[in-house]
């Protein structure tokens, strides 16, 4: 009975591999795809603040003269 268990483990081991590369490699492309994101919210972020700003200062020179 031990070596019928055994022998079912050995046959499942390479679809169980496969399916662990298969997390793996989704996972590894979430991450990528969540820092792009998160670097492309970042540069939109910068960008808004830039505009304020000089926006900003724009005014204050405006209301200067």
């Amino acid at each position: 009975m031990k070596e019928e268990y055994c022998c079912e483990i050995t046959q499942a081991l390479p679809g169980l591999l496969r399916v662990a590369q298969f997390l793996y490699n989704f996972l590894k492309c979430f991450l990528y795809v969540q820092h792009l994101l998160a670097l492309t919210c970042l540069c939109f972020f910068k960008h808004i603040v830039y505009r304020m700003q000089t926006e900003t200062e724009t005014l204050s020179l405006l209301t200067q003269r």
